[in-house]
């Protein structure tokens, strides 16, 4: 009786992109960041590998920025799923 009460949900092709944007821009900004730390020596326990300490763009290695920018790509992401 109470299987016929529920609600059917309609997930339109637009949901699902922004739902793989999102999704992929995470498993992005959470590989940035963890190599990042691992890369800066923040990490504790992981070994330094220099493909990117010695690479810096204003001071900053060059995978911290790239952090930053997924960083900021997953929230502008975020926001347009809500403003949608």
């Amino acid at each position: 009786m109470y299987l016929s009460m529920a609600k059917k949900v309609n997930v339109t092709p637009k949901q699902i992109v922004h739902i793989v944007l999102i999704f992929v821009l995470f498993a992005g900004s959470l590989f940035a960041w963890y190599n990042s730390f691992k890369e800066t020596g923040l990490f504790c326990g992981a070994q330094t590998c220099a493909t990117c300490a010695t690479a810096t763009m204003l001071g900053v290695p060059i995978c911290v920025i790239g952090a930053i920018f997924f960083t900021i790509a997953l929230v502008l992401a975020a926001a347009l799923w809500f403003v949608e």
